[in-house]
């Protein structure tokens, strides 16, 4: 996992995978579940259906027609979140990427290009295999480059912190994983062979801890949108009943007119 370029990429990109679905689940959710007036934002049937409730009560209407768009189907505080927590996420991973392949890149990584990919999961097999030790002019290299990263993996840390606090453990002990094998790169106690594959098992570690946390953030998600809903659909009855009950006390209390007409001796008369 953890690498002197401190990419970590298929965890990164685990990550967005991860974050971007927890908001396309609880988009569907939304769809699925919220039906008619609680699927918009905006509960227009609503005041269709009670337009005709007595202007006594207008104001108390309009106040729960007010709550009743509010309580639709605008995106609940969970879904909020999981749209917020993938954007920057998407982003960050995205800045990393850049910095770190700005390093990588870079006229100081020449000597180690060769050696290893920027992802080690992108090894070849003669790279896994090889048992040559880190030269001079390659671990000038690596300290330069780790010298390079290390504003990459300060930013990634406290953007994440930002919105899923819970990863950054992960994300820091890798960092301490990669730093640990980059030393014993550096003082000739591993080959670059071997250097490589530690860093693949690393990187299979990470991704199932990734993994498993990111699995509970949805889950805690879900959790808070269906409760939020179930608040919703509950403020939406006691608001429906409520109008049902205003416009049947307002047909009781409605004036009864009579109108008659008369030609000859006929008389029609109509009540409304």
């Amino acid at each position: 996992m953890g690498n002197e370029l401190g990419l970590m990429p298929f965890q990164n990109w685990i990550v967005v995978d991860s974050a971007a679905k927890v908001e396309r689940q609880l988009v569907a959710d939304s769809a699925e579940k919220t039906g008619n007036s609680l699927g918009r934002c905006v509960s227009s049937d609503v005041s269709d259906r009670y337009g005709n409730v007595h202007e006594k009560s207008m104001k108390t209407t309009r106040a729960l027609l007010l709550a009743a768009a509010l309580l639709a189907g605008c995106q609940t505080a969970a879904q909020q979140r999981a749209n917020h927590m993938s954007a920057v996420i998407k982003q960050t991973v995205a800045q990393m990427k850049d910095c770190a392949a700005e390093a990588y890149n870079s006229p100081s990584a020449a000597p180690i290009r060769a050696r290893r990919p920027m992802d080690p999961a992108d090894a070849t097999l003669a790279q896994l295999n090889s048992a040559d030790h880190a030269s001079p002019d390659e671990i000038k290299s690596l300290y330069a480059v780790h010298d390079m990263i290390q504003p990459c993996r300060k930013a990634t840390a406290d953007e994440l912190m930002t919105v899923t606090p819970t990863v950054v453990p992960i994300l820091l002990d890798s960092y301490q994983q990669g730093d640990t094998a980059l030393l014993s790169l550096i003082n000739q106690q591993t080959t670059w062979g071997q250097y490589l594959q530690d860093q693949q098992r690393e990187e299979n570690v990470g991704k199932a801890k990734l993994i498993a946390e990111l699995n509970r953030i949805q889950r805690d998600l879900q959790q808070s949108y269906r409760a939020e809903m179930q608040q919703r659909a509950q403020a939406a009855q006691a608001m429906e009943n409520y109008l049902q009950t205003q416009q049947a006390i307002n047909a009781m209390n409605r004036p009864v007119y009579t109108n008659c007409t008369s030609f000859g001796n006929t008389t029609n008369c109509l009540t409304h």
